[in-house]
């Protein structure tokens, strides 16, 4: 089977995109964390505590799910997997442990800790919406051996 659409001057998108926006627009700021990065110089065997906040901006009941990402996805423990929001709640403090191994090449690595907003499907049956994750980056730089150089150039 096929669909044509007649997107005569553009119109059939711009109501497309006015519809998307329209239907995601009340899940954008719902949920944030701080903070954005956390920068690591590595040290062989370390382990560190690293703490972030979920911020509930739209003051909403929600459950948030917490997972790992990324090259210390398996080095990376989480004091907790998932947590509930209530209204009331404004923001909440997590911490999660992070154990390096003996070596790593030199360069940066990076890892990402995923705070998912699960969707509320308690109507039953069908359900279709929106979910939404914010991500603290954890960045770590192991040095490369003997002298080296690191430039930038910023054009403003």
């Amino acid at each position: 089977m096929r669909v044509m659409l007649n997107t005569e001057g553009g119109k059939m998108s711009r109501i497309l995109g006015l519809f998307l926006f329209i239907l995601f627009a009340g899940n954008v700021f719902a949920i944030g964390i701080t903070p954005g990065r956390t920068t690591l110089d590595f040290s062989s065997g370390m382990e560190k505590d690293i703490s972030f906040s979920v911020l509930n901006n739209d003051h909403k009941k929600m459950q948030v799910v917490f997972f790992a990402q990324g090259e210390f996805n398996q080095s990376i423990q989480l004091s907790q997997n998932n947590i509930e929001f209530m209204p009331s709640d404004e923001n909440k403090q997590f911490v999660y442990k992070v154990k390096f191994p003996n070596s790593l090449e030199p360069g940066l690595h990076k890892s990402e800790i995923v705070a998912l907003d699960v969707p509320n499907s308690a109507g039953g049956g069908t359900f279709v919406g929106a979910a939404v994750a914010v991500v603290s980056e954890l960045h770590v730089y192991v040095p490369y051996p003997g002298k080296y150089v690191e430039a930038s150039f910023d054009v403003m």
